[in-house]
């Protein structure tokens, strides 16, 4: 009897500590969590400023590209006349 006693508040004990640690790792993967979508907003918004950036590098490369070949029109147009 006396046995079965000790068993028991051994599973009891062991019981309450499994539970601590549960809370522990609920508490843990909570954080983790919440780590995960920081860095999934800081991404989504570096990825957004460089959509951005890129968006507006491609429209000025586009600009130049047009002013360049304009420029080179012109050229041509000039050395007609002159020619």
């Amino acid at each position: 009897m006396e046995n079965l006693i000790r068993e028991r508040n051994a599973l009891q004990d062991k019981n309450r500590e499994l539970e601590a640690n549960g809370g522990q790792s609920s508490d843990k993967a909570k954080q983790l969590q919440a780590e995960l979508e920081y860095y999934k907003r800081t991404h989504e918004m570096s990825m957004d400023k460089f959509d951005q950036k890129f968006t507006e590098f491609s429209q000025e490369l586009n600009e130049l590209t047009d002013s360049n070949m304009n420029m080179k029109e012109r050229e041509k147009k000039y050395k007609r006349t002159i020619h």
